[in-house]
């Protein structure tokens, strides 16, 4: 049964059966910084937090960053997820370097396959129970940001929950494909 979480820019959904063992061709995973990423609590779901993206290195790593900083739960224990969708290789190793200072697995794609198909490779790498989509210009300003929505995607019957895209002084973003913040 699949229960999804959405989280704009993104969704989370949970996973059912069990995983195949067939991988993405295109992938090359690393694990940054040579840390293995590992639950601490095994009996709480697990949350792939998945953050494709092309071309960036400073939003990707405040992104990271933000998340990183936001408290964890005990609703939950969480992977965080960067692939890169075919960036030119110096690019991709110069976020490789970036990324190695944290607790982040990145999942290198050879050629830009687009955005449906990057996720999808970030999906199929993961290892939790829900997957949460985010783009890689999202910040999260406050601790427990995950933990609202968890609450409401564990209930019966739910099966896909948003949140608010808010501005920085906290109005509601309602166009969230509006290519400029309003003055």
């Amino acid at each position: 049964r699949l229960r999804p979480l959405c989280s704009y820019p993104g969704i989370i959904r949970k996973l059912s059966g069990p995983r195949g063992k067939k991988r993405h061709r295109m992938l090359k995973e690393s694990v940054t910084g040579g840390k293995k990423v590992t639950p601490e609590n095994r009996r709480q779901p697990l949350v792939s937090i998945i953050i494709p993206t092309v071309n960036q290195l400073e939003l990707v790593e405040k992104c990271v960053v933000s998340i990183i900083k936001s408290e964890p739960s005990a609703l939950y224990n969480r992977e965080i997820i960067v692939v890169d969708d075919g960036s030119p290789p110096g690019l991709q190793e110069k976020l490789r370097r970036r990324l190695r200072p944290y607790p982040v697995r990145l999942l290198i794609k050879e050629k830009n396959t687009g955005f449906a198909a990057t996720v999808n490779a970030g999906a199929a790498g993961s290892k939790g129970d829900y997957l949460c989509l985010v783009n890689s210009d999202v910040f999260f300003p406050w601790k427990y940001w995950l933990d609202p929505m968890m609450r409401e995607v564990r209930k019966p019957r739910v099966g896909v929950v948003g949140a608010r895209l808010l501005y920085p002084d906290g109005r509601i973003r309602l166009n969230v494909n509006a290519a400029k913040d309003p003055e």
